[in-house]
């Protein structure tokens, strides 16, 4: 077998696809085709076919071969030639004339990688087959590719073409626990908005996952190996290695996730070749959901736990997931922490964590941080009557500053950042965002903060919640998000970042912030600089 394994790799998985066969054929309405082509019958003229060649879409330059297939798909020796004529993939052969219905279609060249979103390093082929007698469109794709060895194998026990086709379409996708009654593999296109699509699209980058070239064609020849005999594929290790790199696809933080099968969508948009994206999430999911023993995640579900399969086996370092939105997650440090409190109802009150030594208070309705000065009982507390959620404040010098961060969702802000509270925002939105009676504070009011609480630019241990924190400012590591509002990301919780309301042009402005961790002789690190005004960060405001 690793012989065989050995031979097809270094090939390029071009998969010696039966140039001769032996084996006899169905035609397309089911009946035997040696009775109807290839010997004296009608020759089969198209003035063209055409298609796409998709991985993700085959470059411009690459090859396509058009080679016919007998009655017995044995190659006759005709076959036409054509090249890729733009970044779609899509390719048009001319005047075919046949004297069988049945052909061989081979695309060679680099393609355009989901997942990484790059263009291959290396070549590869992909095959599919088909019945051109009532269809002159056909595409080549990861499930023609993946079939066409099963079909060779049903043809011989004597199905048709058309029943050897469904049959392995329909085995292909019980391997990654699909169902559906699909449209024929060559129809589909990963550009598409069918289920159908979606499936062809999911299973492209199941098999991609973060795989070279050179791995990735090993994978498939695997794959055609194990399901051309009997229809299914049992290398579990090699299963098992897609459903981590898939439930890997929402990476977490401290106290947000980020879904990247997210970030495939906007790469396959940024190639500008098409303005939609099927719904391969869903079907990416089910086949590690199943695979961990999930089951599915919906509403009755919602706030419940699940170990992964290394966490079952006792492994510190392995992930336990949340059932959140409808999908599982990775479960965040602040939700293992809060998952045991119950439900947060009774203002006020403060429980310890389940996994660490924070404390954590209800306060609209969330399990929040205690901080020093609701501790010490020391915070004032204001209502925002827009969404009526209460804020504490601090009075440190002449300011008057809220002592946790705007929380208040609008149009154009993102991410609740718990446990510490707060909302990121872009500029022109932090600008008009603070409630009736404060503002968002001038890089002169922030540094008179800072000459207020310790008069050194480069320790701001008096402010930050964590070091002496003598004010109640309660500064708290927390989350940043730039230039998008779908999803967040962290700087592994090095530094805080609030908007000032200072420009530096009219693409830019300035921000303060604090860095945490540095061994200095208080620990923490103020600093400001600028940033586009789409970035968005988070807002703390000064009374007016």
């Amino acid at each position: 077998m690793n012989k065989i394994k050995s031979v097809l790799f270094a090939a390029g998985i071009s998969l010696a696809l039966g140039f001769v066969f032996g084996c006899s054929s169905g035609d397309e309405g089911g009946g035997n085709a040696g009775k109807t082509t290839g010997n004296g019958s009608d020759p089969v003229k198209k003035d063209k076919i055409s298609g796409f060649s998709q991985k993700g879409p085959f470059t411009k330059g690459s090859a396509i071969t058009l080679y016919e297939l007998s009655d017995k798909l044995a190659q006759t020796g005709r076959s036409f030639e054509e090249i890729i004529s733009d970044d779609k993939g899509s390719f048009e052969i001319k005047n075919i004339e046949l004297v069988s219905p049945y052909v061989m279609l081979k695309v060679n060249g680099f393609y355009r990688n989901e997942v990484t979103g790059n263009i291959s390093s290396a070549p590869i082929n992909l095959y599919a087959i088909a019945d051109i007698r009532e269809k002159s469109n056909i595409n080549v794709n990861i499930l023609t590719h993946l079939e066409y060895y099963r079909v060779q194998k049903l043809v011989e026990g004597g199905k048709s073409l058309k029943d050897a086709k469904k049959q392995a379409q329909k085995e292909i996708l019980a391997i990654f626990n699909i169902s559906g009654d699909f449209k024929n593999s060559e129809d589909m296109s990963i550009f598409g908005t069918s289920d159908g699509d979606a499936a062809l699209l999911a299973i492209s980058v199941l098999l991609q996952s973060n795989l070279s070239e050179g791995q990735f064609t090993e994978r498939l020849a695997d794959f055609n190996l194990g399901f051309r005999e009997i229809g299914v594929w049992d290398n579990e290790e090699v299963k098992n290695k897609m459903a981590d790199w898939a439930a890997g696809a929402y990476i977490s933080y401290d106290d947000q996730t980020e879904y990247l099968l997210n970030g495939i969508r906007k790469k396959i948009l940024n190639w500008n070749l098409s303005t939609s994206v099927p719904d391969f999430e869903k079907y990416v999911n089910s086949y590690w959901y199943v695979n961990y023993g999930f089951g599915t995640c919906d509403a009755t579900k919602a706030g419940e736990f699940k170990d992964s399969p290394e966490r079952k086996k006792d492994n510190p370092r392995g992930r336990k997931y949340i059932c959140k939105d409808n999908a599982w997650v990775k479960a965040t440090n602040y939700e293992l922490d809060v998952g045991g409190l119950g439900n947060c109802s009774t203002a006020g009150e403060i429980n310890k964590g389940n996994v660490s030594d924070k404390k954590y208070t209800c306060k609209n309705n969330v399990w929040v941080i205690v901080t020093k000065c609701l501790e010490s009982k020391s915070c004032l507390t204001f209502t925002d009557t827009r969404d009526m959620q209460q804020y504490y404040y601090v009075k440190i010098g002449e300011q008057t500053w809220m002592a946790e961060n705007l929380n208040y969702k609008v149009t154009d802000s993102a991410c609740d950042n718990r446990p510490y509270g707060g909302r990121l925002y872009n500029w022109a939105t932090a600008m008009k965002a603070c409630p009736v009676g404060w503002h968002l504070p001038s890089d002169e009011e922030w540094q008179e903060l800072i000459d207020s609480a310790r008069g050194q630019y480069d320790c701001v241990d008096k402010l930050v919640s964590g070091g002496t924190d003598d004010y109640g400012f309660s500064a708290l590591p927390t989350i940043n998000q730039r230039n998008d509002t779908r999803s967040c990301y962290d700087n592994t919780y090095s530094h805080s970042q609030w908007w000032t309301s200072s420009e530096s042009s009219s693409d830019s402005a300035l921000f303060w912030g604090t860095t945490y961790g540095y061994v200095e002789v208080c620990g923490y690190r103020g600093y400001k600089s600028y940033q586009g005004k789409g970035t968005l960060s988070t807002v703390r405001c000064v009374q007016d």
